[in-house]
């Protein structure tokens, strides 16, 4: 059981998501828990009331399954549950990843109303939650770039449109699948394709640094036009000859070679947009 007095917590819908509400000293002496996996943070926030729907839906694959026992909560304090509960139920959660020499780094940034909740480290080992400023938020996600690579390049604002894409065929993709099916690694499976972008070749068999977005926003103070919820994958691999971008789970179904700045100029605006929606500002 969860050791906290659940009368000190009150979880209540507002604009459309839970709050936790509490002691007000309690929120100002929040800073840090460590080892804390999604998994059980969900659990904690469940035993204390939250309701399952208010949580941001980027959390859906932490959910327990309806079919299986669910395991107890781990031990946690008031402060443990209340930002726990925080960052759950933020309207405006981002989640990135880079892979640079072998290795990856995670980080997962959840915007509310009253500051940001950054999650580091993989979400099943037990992560490192802590309490920072809305204004630290880009300093979070870029201090993930390799320096001197493609990804931390300076920021450069990039528009693409979807017909541009490199992409293979589908029969193309048909031998690709053929051949690694029957053992073919990938070189052998491209080398059987005729008339294939050197781009999408370098593209495919690039094994640099790599980065992946995910965003998952609440708009509670939508402007006319605006959507109300918006999610967005964007994966971004640097090759040889370019730098590239694709919005789709594979990398067969098209990229877009872009400029060394895009992963910049994307996470620039995304971290200014989520946390103005986290604050509940109407755009300006």
């Amino acid at each position: 059981m969860i050791s906290i007095n659940v009368t000190t917590l009150v979880v209540i819908r507002r604009h459309g998501r839970s709050a936790a509400i509490g002691r007000p000293e309690i929120w100002g002496n929040l800073s840090m828990i460590n080892h804390l996996s999604l998994r059980d943070a969900v659990l904690l926030a469940r035993d204390a009331g939250a309701d399952p729907a208010d949580l941001n839906p980027i959390w859906g694959p932490y959910l327990p399954e309806r079919a299986h026992p669910t395991p107890a909560p781990p031990a946690a304090t008031f402060a443990d549950v209340h930002l726990v509960i925080q960052a759950l139920t933020a309207p405006a959660v981002l989640a990135f990843s880079v892979t640079s020499a072998g290795s990856t780094q995670e980080i997962r940034i959840a915007c509310s109303e009253d500051a940001a909740v950054s999650i580091a480290g993989p979400p099943n080992a037990g992560a490192r939650w802590e309490l920072i400023p809305a204004q630290e938020v880009m300093a979070c996600l870029s201090a993930l770039l390799p320096s001197g690579g493609r990804l931390a390049a300076a920021a450069e604002m990039t528009t693409v449109a979807d017909d541009q894409a490199l992409a293979f065929t589908a029969a193309q993709q048909q031998s690709i699948a053929r051949s690694l099916r029957a053992g073919a690694t990938v070189t052998d499976a491209l080398d059987a394709l005729d008339e294939v972008d050197p781009r999408l070749r370098d593209a495919m068999l690039s094994t640099a640094d790599r980065a992946i977005l995910a965003v998952s926003m609440i708009n509670t103070t939508p402007s006319p036009g605006d959507a109300a919820r918006m999610a967005m994958v964007r994966r971004w691999n640097a090759g040889n000859l370019s730098l590239y971008r694709s919005d789709s789970a594979r990398l067969v179904d098209g990229v877009h070679p872009v400029p060394d700045g895009d992963v910049l100029g994307t996470l620039i605006p995304i971290a200014a947009e989520a946390t103005r929606i986290g604050a509940g500002r109407a755009a300006a």
